[in-house]
């Protein structure tokens, strides 16, 4: 608990602050993130606790941002059904009249391990790691599911698609997949800017919070990322959409 509690007091402040954008808060994001990961060597692997807790704490802080931007009131948790799973976990989501208008997904945490098969040997032998797959294929997959589900319900052809690209844009529901990555290597942030378009090709939009040690290795700092994938730029995207839903 001690751990998680700068994450709690810059979540409390910005209950009381009521921002609407990450403009807002990121300073209060990046130095309580910085808090809680003092003790971690650099570079090393998160304990499950702390990767949870941050995990957590950037959903909430996400919504809320949404939620003070939009007006609109976002429901966290539940399930609803895909075409080809019958249920899915739900983060945070806006439906209106039983039908799942909007889901957010966010992933926070360090860029995953990032070590070939050369380098960390073959599957047969003790220190394998697999390769990671691109961040986000899990929302990536719910996405399509969630928009088949329910382009075959809406449509007695099932909603067919000629362009599948147009047809995930316009297929209810709109996704958004918002990450928070510490990045630890040059080339880790080239594999989350990868992922991040990887993922954007069968979400609505993909927003990205980046940042590292400073040189001084006293605090965090962001770091830039192409402007389609700007948070605040995504965030926006989400307001919007929302803000013409009943």
């Amino acid at each position: 608990m001690t751990k998680r509690l700068p994450l709690f007091e810059v979540y409390r402040w910005a209950v009381a602050a009521e921002p609407s954008c990450w403009s807002e808060v990121e300073d209060s994001f990046l130095s309580a993130m910085w808090k809680i990961d003092k003790p971690l060597v650099p570079g090393g692997a998160d304990n499950s606790i702390r990767q949870r807790g941050r995990g957590s704490f950037f959903a909430g802080l996400t919504a809320l941002l949404v939620e003070n931007s939009s007006g609109k009131e976002l429901r966290g948790g539940g399930t609803a059904p895909g075409l080809i799973l019958p249920k899915h976990s739900l983060e945070t989501s806006y439906s209106s009249k039983d039908i799942l208008e909007l889901l957010i997904e966010t992933k926070g945490g360090q860029q995953p391990d990032f070590r070939s098969k050369l380098s960390a040997g073959t599957a047969r032998e003790p220190n394998y790691r697999r390769p990671p797959g691109f961040l986000g294929q899990r929302a990536a997959f719910r996405a399509i599911d969630l928009k088949a589900k329910w382009a075959h319900s809406a449509t007695p052809e099932g909603g067919t698609p000629r362009d599948l690209m147009t047809w995930l844009r316009r297929s209810k529901p709109s996704v958004f997949l918002f990450l928070a990555i510490r990045v630890t290597e040059g080339k880790n942030f080239d594999f989350v800017l990868a992922s991040a378009e990887a993922v954007s090709r069968s979400v609505n939009g993909v927003g990205i919070v980046a940042y590292e040690p400073s040189p001084g290795n006293d605090a965090y700092r962001s770091l830039r990322v192409p402007p389609h994938l700007e948070i605040d730029r995504i965030l926006s995207r989400v307001c919007t959409a929302l803000h013409v839903l009943p």
